[in-house]
């Protein structure tokens, strides 16, 4: 889903009915841990960055309905061969190495994104 569909009232295509699960990030968290590792210059060579917690694309354009109070028209797509059908990252190496977390929910960074393309959001 892009922003840039929402924008313009457009249908956004949905793979595999958006049952596919990933690890949603908010850039204010990217920037947090990025800042992090340039301070810990001791920090494990490999960490993922993530929060950790797995959100179905489902469940991601059910949260932007309910925030922009209006649905979303999807168009159904067939799963890629290559797309990986849940993709959930273990985050306890960043946690201990550089002492991150994420601290922006997927519904908050949301309303973020949202509110900064100036996207109304009235079930907020």
């Amino acid at each position: 889903m892009t922003i840039g569909h929402l924008l313009r009232d457009e249908p956004i295509l949905l793979r595999d009915d958006g049952r596919p699960v990933r690890d949603f990030l908010y850039i204010d968290d990217v920037i947090e841990a990025l800042t992090l590792l340039a301070l810990h210059p001791d920090a494990p060579s490999v960490l993922n960055i993530g929060s950790g917690i797995g959100h179905s694309l489902q469940e991601v354009v059910a949260m932007v309905e309910q925030a922009i109070q209006r649905s979303i028209v999807s168009i159904p797509g067939e799963p890629r061969r290559a797309d990986i059908p849940v993709s959930v990252l273990d985050v306890a190496r960043a946690a201990t190495g550089i002492g991150f977390r994420a601290a922006v929910s997927v519904p908050d960074g949301l309303l973020r994104t949202l509110h900064y393309h100036g996207i109304s959001t009235p079930g907020a």
